[in-house]
């Protein structure tokens, strides 16, 4: 994948160098092109919208036209809803449950919707597959999404605080199903919302569980519940990333280089004296293409990246930048414009595999205090297997701390070691009184 890349930057670069060349090679330019995207849709990968978006669904499997109405103002909770969040947070007082407890029994429609929502399988928007443009794709869906998984989130503390953990718990695990609707999204912004939903259920059920964690009932349907979850694939994520790439591509090059006069050294990477205006339109289709070529390359490099373990992606990702951000000079444009920076794209992926194993494995360490009266020494006495961290592919850490025991993975920089003072890494610290803390 390097030397495919190589060799699409090094051919930019000789065009670029020698216009004259540029003009005798603009047929052979144009056909690479159209043949590198030939290549992509021969190996599995998606080139147009109609490849990764389904042309219809069936209305009573699909969420995409609750989420719709869930926008509606008849199903706005207001200012109640907004103070009701207090609950999912470290500390709510009396004050906060009263809220909450008043959002929830005060809208009995929107939280049916919400449930209904959560019950359906599918979550496809009818029209993209045939869209003129991608760019003019809207996903109003993905905020109703958020917005559901926080009001499922609010009802299962809610549930709790009234003493049923078990069912506070089995309900909670509905924003597993929420996020799957995101996860559907073969574009990176639905993968990011759906990472962003399994967070919030993964909160939900930690703070249930540990505050309910002398019940052994309760820890066994926070593991239950845990074990709903399911990973879900970058790739796909990322296919609707090259189909945006690729068709935007087509567009540009029949369009007009005059509509695009407003893109000037304004732009980053771009020289202030740059206007893509003054090209004639055979120039223009070289330009495009050759652009095209570099773009192709990074997006099949990026989707190769996808499929390797976090250290082998990170880097492959951050290669792939590094060579883009090498070229310079108002030839390359539409390689800044097309090809957004993906490096923290497997972080992500990583972080929230990371939550559910910390997860997982509270779970399991709790399991094991109720039986033997007190925490393990080491994790795998509480369970044989022990999930492996992703960012260093070693099993996740563990260790009693003052009473309680601390959970943590070695996160992004690989050196974090359970402290107490840390901004990104992933920990679940439960103190000997119960009190729960991760970040």
């Amino acid at each position: 994948m390097r030397k495919y890349l190589a060799v699409c930057i090094g051919l930019l670069g000789v065009l670029v160098a020698n216009p004259a060349v540029l003009q005798a090679a603009s047929v052979d330019v144009h056909q690479q092109y159209v043949q590198a995207v030939d290549d992509l849709h021969a190996d599995g990968i998606a080139t147009t919208l109609a490849d990764i978006w389904p042309a219809s669904a069936q209305d009573d499997q699909n969420a995409a036209p609750l989420y719709v109405k869930l926008a509606l103002s008849e199903y706005a909770g207001g200012q109640l809803e907004t103070d009701a969040q207090a609950v999912m947070g470290s500390s709510p007082n009396d004050s906060d449950w009263v809220k909450a407890r008043a959002f929830i029994d005060g809208n009995p429609k929107l939280l049916g919707l919400v449930h209904k929502i959560a019950s359906m399988p599918e979550c496809i928007v009818p029209g993209r597959a045939d869209a003129p443009d991608p760019a003019a794709i809207l996903f109003p869906e993905l905020a109703q999404i958020r917005r559901a998984a926080r009001i499922i989130a609010i009802e299962s503390a809610v549930i709790a605080h009234d003493g049923d953990g078990v069912a506070a718990l089995k309900n909670a695990a509905l924003g597993f199903e929420l996020a799957k609707h995101g996860y559907q999204e073969p574009i990176l912004i639905g993968y990011l919302v759906a990472i962003a939903v399994d967070a919030i259920t993964i909160n939900s059920v930690d703070r249930i569980m540990v505050a309910n964690r002398a019940n052994p009932q309760v820890v066994a349907a926070a593991a239950g519940a845990l074990a709903t979850w399911q990973p879900h694939s970058l790739r796909f994520a990322m296919s609707g990333e090259v189909v945006c790439a690729v068709t935007e591509l087509s567009i540009i090059r029949a369009g007009d280089p005059s509509k695009f006069a407003d893109l000037t050294g304004s732009e980053e990477n771009l020289p202030a004296t740059f206007k893509l205006a003054t090209k004639s339109p055979q120039s223009w289709h070289d330009f495009v293409d050759t652009n095209g070529l570099v773009v192709v390359g990074y997006e099949r490099g990026v989707m190769d990246a996808c499929d390797d373990s976090l250290p082998t992606a990170s880097k492959k990702l951050a290669d792939l930048e590094t060579g883009i951000d090498k070229l310079h000079g108002d030839q390359y444009p539409l390689v800044h414009v097309l090809c957004p920076v993906f490096s923290k794209c497997a972080d992500k992926k990583a972080m929230i595999e990371v939550r559910v194993a910390l997860a997982q494995a509270c779970a399991a360490v709790l399991a094991y205090k109720s039986t033997h009266g007190d925490y393990p020494g080491e994790l795998n006495q509480a369970m044989p297997t022990v999930p492996v961290d992703p960012f260093d592919q070693q099993p996740i850490r563990y260790r009693p701390d003052g009473g309680g025991f601390v959970l943590f993975s070695v996160g992004e920089t690989g050196k974090y070691a359970g402290g107490t003072s840390t901004a990104s890494e992933n920990v679940l610290r439960v103190s000997v009184n119960g009190n729960i803390a991760f970040k």
